[in-house]
């Protein structure tokens, strides 16, 4: 998740509300949230300390994976996107987009 005073209607609030209607509504439960505040989706992934922890929970098997509202919340470039998306299916995770539903490792054309 991104700053709470993002502009648009989409702050932190809405992004929670998302992920946890979508978790309920799919038959999903959610174990933690992991909330980057006042960082930028544009960062670089080594440096987003929430989301290197919510891969980790998937590498040490806390989790069976990761949901977000949509792919700009895991990060706003595309590599680090595919890096996120490919850690976390290295260790038989799963992602989930609210917006899109479950993204495959074999369906790069969905993003």
């Amino acid at each position: 998740m991104s700053t709470g005073g993002q502009l648009g209607g989409f702050g932190l609030d809405d992004q929670e509300r998302i992920v946890r209607r979508w978790t309920r509504d799919n038959g999903h439960r959610l174990t933690k949230l992991f909330v980057e505040r006042a960082q930028s989706g544009t960062i670089a992934g080594d440096e987003r300390p929430e989301l290197a922890g919510a891969l980790l929970w998937g590498e040490e098997k806390k989790v069976h994976g990761i949901v977000a509202s949509n792919l700009d919340r895991i990060a706003r470039e595309l590599v680090v996107q595919e890096a996120a998306l490919a850690q976390c299916w290295k260790h038989g995770g799963r992602a989930f987009m609210a917006d899109q539903g479950e993204i495959l490792p074999d369906e790069p054309e969905a993003r």
